[in-house]
């Protein structure tokens, strides 16, 4: 299975960064927008470790503490 993995690393998400609505997000991908990422990392508040924390950064960026996951169907 895939277990939480939060406060380890804040992962990427390839969705575009926009703030929540009451109509919900539009969940959007093109090459010029902030990336989500999510889950906080071993250099975060406590309370940042959690699925539901978000934060935005360029798609370029480059730090020890964002990274993503990998999964593997069994077969």
């Amino acid at each position: 299975g895939i277990y939480d993995m939060s406060g380890n690393v804040w992962e990427w998400c390839r969705n575009c960064f926009s703030f929540y609505s009451v109509e919900g997000q539009n969940q959007n991908e093109s090459d010029n927008c902030q990336r989500i990422r999510r889950g906080g990392s071993i250099k975060s508040q406590p309370s940042r470790c959690t699925v539901s924390a978000r934060e935005s950064s360029e798609p370029n960026q480059q730090f020890a503490v964002i990274g993503f996951r990998l999964a593997m169907d069994k077969y």
